[in-house]
């Protein structure tokens, strides 16, 4: 990751995602009952602001090991907000599925120090006291309940 992760530009988002700005080292774990098998999670993401500040752009790079095999997981995630609501949006594109048109959507809101998007996944991250931040992605298994499938810490980078 380089520099640019730090960039910061005047924003028509939500000025409370500014926590996640920034390069992260990424470490956790998958488990049983999500579509991948139970396993380790490295390696790093990076938040930064499009140059007119209208888009949080996050891109990642993980290396998943489970059952002796090594899976790379790699994409870009664009966020904004829905234009005059506070209601969050994504577009995802990864590597381990098949590429969709229109990207995979995901729509969510701020809670303080917390961001929330729900897609496919809820994938929750929340500012922790020391700085890091925790990352939480979940599987709906039924209408109000979830399993949580991978569970990380980002601790951010010099």
């Amino acid at each position: 990751m380089d520099t640019a992760c730090l960039r910061t530009a005047p924003r028509t988002v939500s000025e409370g995602l500014d926590f996640l700005i920034g390069s992260w080292d990424v470490t956790g774990a998958t488990f049983d009952g999500s579509a991948e098998p139970k396993g380790e999670v490295t390696g790093e993401e990076c938040f930064t602001w499009s140059e007119d500040g209208s888009l949080l752009i996050h891109t990642w790079r993980h290396e998943r090991v489970s059952c002796s095999a090594e899976t790379v997981s790699a994409g870009y995630e664009f966020i904004d907000a829905e234009p005059g609501t506070a209601r969050l949006r994504s577009l995802l594109f990864h590597s381990l599925g098949p590429f969709q048109d229109d990207g995979i959507p995901y729509y969510g809101r701020l809670d303080g120090e917390r961001v929330v998007l729900t897609g496919p996944l809820r994938v929750t991250r929340t500012l922790a006291y020391d700085g890091a931040v925790t990352v939480e992605s979940e599987l709906p298994v039924s209408r109000d309940r979830w399993v949580t499938t991978e569970h990380c810490i980002l601790t951010r980078l010099p």
